[in-house]
């Protein structure tokens, strides 16, 4: 079975119709989806009628004869080793029945692949291939004329000027995944017979029948003839105004779509409740948020994209959730962790993320909804640019792919400083002095026939020198080969000497082209969110930053303000992956100034002594209450143990150890490398001190010597820890690398 998926996977998705989405590498669950909302859309906005068949399959994996599977093996052009090997996983298998009065005696299969089995999805999908290129390629279904579709027009007696996708430019009238199918069509007594005949005589070839009873029939638009519904009924059908396709309800006006958000958010509030009984800590929340609070608004939300008021409902639960053990901000919980934030994505931002990988992945696809994506940006050759949106109302899918696509143009070329790879033909951000774009209005008519492809596909980089000034006018020509009048080159020039001194700040600094972010084969919505992201968290301002580098100034006259640098490789060593969970619980705690100490405690717990424990068992009298800032930073007993055991850990290197590193972290002015291995060491001792504190014993350097090791058997799994340390034992290395 292993072998015979192998097999399929590797061919699978091209001998498959395009309007089979099921078990694929290419294609994915959504696009059905998107067929759907999109056509009930269209009809409605152009007061057209349309036919919706919602096909239930009986027993569809149980019901597939196998003497059919070998013959549409056959009929795909696979070899007698292929068929051989197919009939050998299908044949000598038994069953038997389970009654009131026992099993049955076994008899032998001759029909069903088994659910489950590797190949048994590919297996199936090829079963039903021939189904859906009849339905597509039947004239007698169609869609309604009037339906609005961003394709080229097809014209049959002007073959040598179609474009190349013509041939498939067609909307398919059938999407499936799997056994799941919808039938779009034009609604006629003609085409409801033709499905209805069709389905028949595949029941008699395959074995594959669908169930009348819960099929379904949904009209949108205006209401078709009574002659149609009556027709429709002898068959069987329901005629119902709403119908799930793929887990989301759809209705036939769109009215009621919010339905699945609701459901949506039931789902989560029960899933918050389940996990608040266990009193997990804070990176334990973050997980479970991550792990499957979001998940659940994943599907939905690229189908149907929440209004702002669910947006706001979802994002309360989940800080609500967050904050039950202590006060977090909400900017903090929804900045990346890069910034010092908790790494929890905005759902706004998170859904636009997921709406540029569409547009990533419909470079590959040839369905409909990709040709007309790849149709409404500015040029065909250069899919990846767009500078207006399409109809809302008959096109709510791919207008709000374009829309966040647009705002990721901008944030990538302008916000993240990747200037030189800006279009600059119809870009809102590049303009003149006096606020006009490069237009077709530049250009004369001549020039235009002859270079609007080149032009369209203008970057920054193309029309100045590596001075960044703008070039001459024969620069340009030799530069983009585009022939321009002199008149017509000012116009131009006007605006990129205007861009360039607008940008003058981002022109020198390392920048990337967008070409090859989308050249990631293993691309992912988190690598285009990050552009999407503003920083709404500054780690500097944060107070809990700003009192411990406070707690370590002994001026109270003067104010500290926390170093960017240091602080976010502070929090940045907090949250690495291979560190344990009792370590990431306690740097958070410690970081947010979290940590309860006798002096916090006397104000919850009837304690009757807020000294700090150290020093009261070492008797160092007068003991001072014992906070975060005498503990960690003025406690004799914790400073001395510090100042002895760095000291060693720093033998040799040239650096001198000092206190404050244990509520600021390791010094700006070390390698980042570096920086990283002292951190992770400042939380290991800050963890031994503060357990000391709990046990009421004074830090001992034999326990404290099995509580390292204990920690590095942990952190020596991970590469880049086992790397950098060794290198940090490495005095030329430290020498050479470490100061910088």
């Amino acid at each position: 079975s292993g072998c015979i998926s192998l097999r399929l996977q590797k061919v699978i998705d091209t001998v498959c119709h395009r309007s089979q989405k099921a078990y694929s590498s290419r294609y994915f669950i959504q696009e059905g989806l998107f067929f759907n909302l999109e056509s009930i859309s269209k009809s409605i906005n152009t007061n057209s009628k349309l036919s919706i068949l919602s096909l239930d399959f009986a027993a569809a994996f149980d019901n597939i004869a196998h003497d059919y599977i070998i013959n549409i093996l056959a009929f795909h052009n696979f070899g007698p080793f292929m068929q051989k090997l197919v009939r050998t996983s299908l044949k000598d298998r038994i069953a038997c029945i389970t009654t009131p009065e026992g099993i049955t005696p076994f008899f032998p299969q001759r029909v069903g692949t088994l659910q489950g089995d590797p190949p048994s999805g590919d297996i199936f999908k090829l079963c039903l291939n021939p189904l859906l290129i009849i339905l597509n390629l039947s004239d007698a279904i169609k869609l309604p004329l009037t339906l609005p579709f961003i394709l080229p027009n097809i014209d049959p007696t002007l073959p040598e000027l179609q474009p190349p996708e013509s041939n498939n430019a067609k909307p398919d009238t059938v999407k499936s995944f799997a056994d799941d199918g919808n039938i779009f069509f034009s609604p006629s007594i003609e085409a409801l017979s033709h499905i209805n005949l069709t389905l028949k005589n595949f029941r008699h070839v395959s074995g594959l029948s669908i169930n009348p009873a819960k099929t379904k029939l949904i009209n949108s638009g205006p209401p078709p003839s009574q002659d149609y519904i009556r027709y429709a009924t002898s068959f069987g059908y329901l005629i119902v105004d709403s119908f799930v396709s793929l887990g989301i309800e759809f209705d036939s006006t769109l009215t009621n779509l919010n339905i699945n958000w609701e459901r949506v958010v039931s789902k989560i509030r029960k899933l918050i409740n389940l996990y608040s009984l266990l009193y997990l800590s804070t990176p334990g929340k973050v997980n479970v948020i991550k792990a499957f609070i979001l998940p659940q608004t994943v599907y939905l939300g690229t189908v149907i994209y929440p209004p702002q008021n669910y947006i706001n409902i979802i994002e309360n639960i989940l800080v609500n959730f967050l904050c039950q053990g202590g006060k977090i901000a909400k900017n903090k919980i929804f900045s990346p962790t890069e910034q010092g934030g908790l790494g929890i994505p905005r759902l706004d931002v998170f859904f636009q993320g997921m709406d540029i990988l569409f547009a990533h992945k419909a470079k590959n696809i040839n369905d409909t909804w990709a040709q007309e994506l790849r149709h409404a940006s500015l040029s065909i050759n250069d899919s990846l640019y767009f500078t207006s949106n399409v109809n809302r109302n008959n096109h709510p899918i791919l207008n709000r792919i374009i829309e966040s696509f647009m705002k990721f143009q901008k944030c990538f070329w302008v916000d993240c400083s990747n200037i030189l790879d800006i279009r600059i033909f119809c870009n809102s951000s590049v303009k003149n002095a006096m606020g006009d774009k490069i237009t077709r209005a530049f250009f004369t008519e001549r020039t235009w026939d002859n270079y609007h492809e080149t032009i369209k596909n203008l970057k920054l980089c193309d029309v100045i020198d590596n001075d960044m000034r703008p070039i001459d006018i024969n620069q340009f020509y030799i530069k983009t080969n585009i022939n321009l009048s002199f008149f017509e080159f000012m116009r131009v020039q006007s605006v990129i000497r205007h861009c360039c001194d607008l940008f003058r700040d981002k022109l020198n600094i390392r920048q990337t082209s967008m070409s090859l972010i989308f050249r990631k084969n293993n691309a992912k919505s988190k690598h285009f969110r990050q552009f999407l992201e503003n920083n709404l968290f500054n780690l500097t301002l944060a107070p809990t930053a700003k009192k411990r580098y406070n707690w370590t100034n002994y001026n109270p006259n003067l104010v500290l303000v926390p170093e960017a640098k240091r602080e976010m490789s502070f929090f940045q060593a907090s949250k690495l992956s291979f560190l344990p969970m009792n370590f990431k619980n306690f740097a958070f705690k410690f970081l947010n100034n979290q940590l309860k100490l006798n002096a916090h405690l006397t104000h919850i717990v009837n304690l009757s002594d807020p000294s700090c424990s150290l020093c009261v068992i070492k008797q160092t009298l007068p003991a001072q209450k014992e906070t975060i800032q005498h503990f960690f930073n003025a406690c004799p007993t914790v400073n001395s143990f510090a100042n002895q055991y760095f000291n060693s850990f720093l033998f040799n290197k040239p650096i001198i150890f000092n206190i404050d590193w244990l509520l600021k972290g390791a010094p700006h002015y070390i390698n980042d490398y570096y920086t990283l291995i002292l951190n992770i060491e400042i939380f290991i001792f800050l963890l031994f001190v503060f357990q000391c504190r709990q046990k009421k014993m004074l830090p001992h350097f034999n326990a404290f010597k099995w509580h390292v090791l204990w920690h590095r058997t942990i952190l020596n799994r991970n590469r880049k820890y086992t790397t950098n340390f060794g290198h940090f034992y490495d005095n030329d290395t430290f020498q050479r690398l470490g100061i910088g």
